[in-house]
């Protein structure tokens, strides 16, 4: 006889059997779980195992509960029902979400990638007042200067937790109809950011070449390539600009890790959360996986 820990069931089990149940086909039923069938059918067949006897006889190509089965149907039919309240009930509360959440960002993620987002996260938690402060200076976390950073080096204080989201890539990039071969003047940051590796790589492939604008805003860098210059850029400025042309190959140049820093104190707040699902969604499709 089978011991109790062996009948045990878990959710996946009983979602299994109601799927089938009701579909009558390891196929369909395989759809409706979100698997591919060959999934579904291998946790029928560890479920029966485990349960020592066939659950569903195969009838015409249709799967027929058995009798051990079909006598707690109605119990699956209302189980299912219930867990379905329970998952509106919570995406309701996560619609009336309310409060204030503090991201602090650069200005390229803060105007170029969360700014054009904001109506999506605007429609899904009306309740919740974002504030992005898009300067280029590390906020104390620790201090309440905000409850979210995004920033583009590893963090090195450990009040806070922290979530590497990917790489930010970057290009060479001159004026449209720019062919590499004559020569250009440099557009660049600040000698404040000389250490940055942008800055690294322009010493390293263009060495004694002083950049002739510099600026600490990358969007200023961006139109000044554009009218002449050449410059590192971040992909998703330069692919996408197309006053702008890559000099520097498909691969990119330089990698920035990516990181999001949580104030710990709000790590359970729920609008704290589904901010945090919202910048790594909005993020993931302009960053390169961490190599």
């Amino acid at each position: 006889m089978p011991s109790s820990a062996s009948t045990a069931f878990d959710w996946d089990d009983l979602r299994l059997l109601l799927a089938l149940c009701e579909t009558a086909t390891l196929s369909a039923a395989a759809r409706r779980l979100g698997v591919d069938q060959t999934t579904a059918s291998r946790r029928l067949a560890r479920l029966e195992h485990r349960l020592g006897e066939t659950l569903f006889d195969r009838i015409d190509g249709r799967l027929r509960p058995r009798p051990p089965v079909a006598a707690v149907r109605d119990d699956l039919v209302d189980l299912g029902a219930a867990v379905e309240r329970i998952a509106a009930r919570f995406r309701d509360d996560r619609s009336r979400l309310g409060g204030r959440v503090t991201i602090s960002a650069v200005d390229l993620v803060a105007t170029r990638l969360l700014a054009p987002a904001l109506a999506e996260f605007r429609r899904r938690h009306p309740g919740v007042r974002l504030e992005i402060d898009g300067s280029d200076r590390n906020v104390s976390l620790a201090r309440g200067e905000a409850d979210l950073a995004v920033r583009l080096a590893r963090p090195q204080d450990d009040e806070a937790l922290t979530r590497r989201l990917g790489d930010l890539g970057f290009g060479f990039y001159g004026p449209s109809g720019d062919d590499g071969r004559t020569a250009s003047p440099l557009a660049g940051y600040g000698a404040a950011q000389e250490h940055l590796p942008e800055m690294r790589w322009l010493a390293a492939h263009r060495p004694g070449e002083e950049p002739s604008f510099r600026s600490n805003r990358i969007g200023a860098i961006a139109e000044a390539a554009a009218a002449g210059h050449r410059a590192v850029l971040p992909l998703v400025i330069g692919d996408q600009d197309g006053r702008l042309v890559r000099l520097s190959g498909v691969e990119p140049i330089v990698r920035r890790e990516v990181w999001l820093v949580m104030r710990t104190e709000r790590r359970r707040d729920a609008a704290v959360v589904a901010t945090i699902d919202w910048i790594a969604a909005t993020l993931a499709p302009h960053l390169l996986a961490v190599s």
